[in-house]
């Protein structure tokens, strides 16, 4: 969300995915999971950045 002196100008939902699956569950898993949050993170903020809308808002 984008506010101005108070008043919202711009707010808009990103989503990412990832899914895997693995057959050991915390040996591989949480290590595989804290590197794809990294990617989504990633992924989410390139999706804010490219929005034009937003790029507009933040002006």
């Amino acid at each position: 969300m984008v506010t101005r002196c108070g008043a919202k100008v711009h707010e808009r939902e990103f989503t990412a995915r990832a899914e895997w699956t693995t057959i050991l569950l915390g040996v591989q898993a949480i290590p595989m999971a804290m590197s794809r949050y990294e990617l989504l993170y990633r992924e989410l903020a390139a999706m804010l950045l490219d929005d034009h809308l937003f790029q507009q808002a933040a002006r």
